[in-house]
């Protein structure tokens, strides 16, 4: 990942030393489902992010983040997976026309187990 945000940042026409920097120093996105067991809109519910180009606009592009797009499925993966032609979050059914649910997503809480 840091070799290819590496490759990008030199493409960049504005503010590229600081780009570089950016690139030098990514690390992979998580949130600490501990503190909060929702993932953030990021990852469950925005389907579009604005990201700057390196001509510096800012465009809107399908969000990498919300669903990973499948091509081929692998055909490894067990029903119903194996119907399904994107990661989904808290799917509605287990048919393959099934959908995300980010509202039930979001009221679920989880709890962890209390030590021994």
């Amino acid at each position: 990942m840091q070799q290819h945000a590496q490759t990008i940042a030199q493409k960049y026409q504005t503010d590229q030393d600081r780009w570089i920097n950016a690139a030098a120093n990514i690390r992979q996105p998580y949130w600490d489902w501990a503190s909060n067991t929702v993932p953030p809109p990021e990852v469950i519910s925005l389907t579009k992010v604005t990201i700057t180009t390196p001509d510096g606009r800012r465009t809107s592009v399908d969000n990498p983040l919300y669903h990973y797009k499948f091509h081929p499925i692998d055909g490894s993966f067990p029903d119903p997976y194996s119907g399904w032609k994107t990661t989904l979050r808290q799917p509605t059914s287990e048919s393959p026309n099934a959908r995300d649910n980010v509202s039930r997503l979001k009221r679920l809480t989880f709890s962890l187990p209390s030590p021994a």
